[in-house]
């Protein structure tokens, strides 16, 4: 397997090199170029690829990220035991430019590429297995929620109680819940409430009376199968 290896010449890195080197795969290491670390690539002459590169730098980062199929991030400044001789707290924007820049610069690099990959091809399946991944998958209908489930009302107080259940199983992602009130026996059910968490505190309820309330799971296809029913007495 192609594999990234960011900071290989690290405290981290060079364990983490020797592992990958042992197990056969094709290691690119990407670091910066100082003495210490051409030292350290030099032990491994052409078992390894050496890329040399600054991670604030997209172009060195882009470079690096190309034709690989997997990237270990390990290019950081840390507290403590940092090869660069500086510590992160002591030099905390120098330190945030690399571990919080840096990866992003990363994260960029390696979605160009795949997307350089698919328009190549033209999300050629085929093709693009070749290099370990699929092209995009074709768009499907978006279903309704199935049945939310488990609705308790396990706290309570003066005109007031917690609602909660959980969410369903299988259809559509949800992206609301209704909330249906009515008054037993035989009442019409009534929108109360909206919640976009699987969790509602009803306030002003009635008092008195015996209420039913249940939850419907909703998105844009359509809504889901009624939950089971919770009474309550305030």
């Amino acid at each position: 397997m192609k594999v990234l290896l960011t900071g290989a010449f690290g405290n981290i890195g060079k364990s983490t090199l020797e592992e990958l080197v042992r197990q056969g795969h094709i290691v690119r290491c990407f670091d910066l170029k100082t003495r210490s670390n051409e030292k350290a690539a030099r032990r491994y002459r052409d078992r390894i690829q050496v890329v040399w590169g600054d991670l604030r730098r997209r172009a060195d980062v882009a470079a690096a990220v190309r034709d690989q199929e997997v990237v270990i991030h390990l290019a950081f400044i840390i507290p403590k035991l940092s090869t660069t001789g500086f510590e992160s707290e002591e030099h905390p924007d120098w330190a945030r430019e690399i571990n919080v820049g840096g990866t992003q610069n990363l994260i960029e690099a390696m979605k160009a590429d795949i997307r350089y990959a698919e328009n190549t091809v033209n999300f050629d399946d085929d093709k693009l297995k070749l290099i370990g991944w699929m092209g995009k998958k074709a768009p499907t209908a978006l279903q309704p929620p199935g049945q939310s489930r488990l609705v308790e009302a396990p706290r309570q107080g003066d005109g007031w109680f917690f609602l909660d259940w959980k969410a369903p199983i299988d259809g559509g992602a949800p992206s609301a819940y209704k909330v249906t009130r009515r008054e037993r026996p035989a009442g019409a059910w009534e929108d109360v409430a909206t919640a976009v968490i699987t969790e509602a505190t009803l306030v002003e309820q009635l008092k008195g009376k015996e209420l039913e309330y249940r939850t419907i799971a909703v998105n844009k296809a359509g809504d889901g199968e009624l939950s089971n029913t919770e009474m309550v007495v305030l």
